[in-house]
């Protein structure tokens, strides 16, 4: 096989206009393809949720007030079968 124009044939892979190629189908490809990033209404709720959940102390002062007065006051008494009872259920 002879090829007689091998100029013409050279210049369709020459490299700047294989980069200008490259670089028009990049350019199209940016503009084309966008991404985008969309929360649906329940995301929104759930995240919504979780940081109200987060803002709230895992300390309930109340509680620890009553059984801190209790205990000054004497009149804190544990009933050993709900202790046992409790032992049991984390157990098993």
């Amino acid at each position: 096989m002879m090829i007689n124009n091998l100029r013409s044939v050279s210049n369709l892979y020459s490299p700047t206009q294989t980069r200008q190629t490259s670089r028009a189908n990049s350019n199209a490809n940016r503009v084309q393809n966008r991404d985008e990033f969309v929360i649906s209404k329940s995301g929104q709720d759930f995240g919504e949720l979780l940081s109200r959940l987060q803002s709230v102390s895992d300390v309930r002062q109340d509680r620890i007030d009553e059984l801190s007065a209790q205990i000054e006051n004497g009149t804190y008494h544990i009933d050993s079968q709900d202790i046992a009872a409790s032992i049991l259920n984390s157990r098993f």
